[in-house]
């Protein structure tokens, strides 16, 4: 699981809107897509139900959406924290997703 893939799901949710939320991140529509199935094969759990041009979450999904979105606003929270010094800050950050 990566980061960028939680980052998109979160704006597939948001919005309900695969096309949109490619075009909110300058991607193409099938590599949304694309990403978004890996997340829900790495899960094994679907997160949307697909009626043909109509996105919803399923509870599966809101519950992922509940927490990836107090996760990514704490690390955004974290990073915003630390870099608004004067020095910027060098190195690597990373992110360890644990499932249940």
């Amino acid at each position: 699981m990566e980061l960028l893939q939680l980052r998109y799901f979160l704006t597939v949710a948001k919005t309900l809107n695969i096309s949109h939320a490619a075009e909110h991140h300058f991607i193409p529509q099938s590599a949304m897509s694309k990403t978004i199935s890996r997340l829900e094969n790495e899960l094994g759990k679907p997160l949307f139900d697909r009626y043909k041009n109509k996105l919803t979450l399923t509870d599966e999904g809101k519950v992922f959406y509940q927490a990836v979105n107090e996760s990514l606003g704490l690390l955004d929270h974290a990073v915003y924290e630390i870099t608004r010094g004067d020095a910027p800050l060098g190195g690597e950050l990373k992110i360890l997703v644990r499932q249940h």
